[in-house]
């Protein structure tokens, strides 16, 4: 499969989300009556890292293609040509 720097652009914006989880998760637990238990709150933790480790092991690999197929070039690369 092959990817854009547009590709590669929009899966950094999907693991910048992580702070937007965080924020929903902080909001949830103070707001909530009856306010979320440990297990409820270690459950949304363990999802959220279960999530954002697929979102970044799918980031690292768009980077490692887009260096291979030359779609994302080092300020080197782009010297030298």
């Amino acid at each position: 499969m092959s990817f854009d720097r547009f590709d590669f652009e929009q899966q950094l914006i999907e693991c910048w989300n992580i702070t937007k989880d965080i924020k929903t998760l902080y909001e949830a637990v103070g707001d909530r009556d009856p306010a979320m238990s440990q297990d409820e709150i270690m459950n949304v933790l363990l999802g959220l890292e279960s999530l954002y480790e697929l979102k970044f092991d799918k980031l690292w690999h768009m980077f490692e293609t887009g260096i291979r197929e030359k779609a994302i070039v080092s300020k080197e690369t782009e010297v030298d040509n």
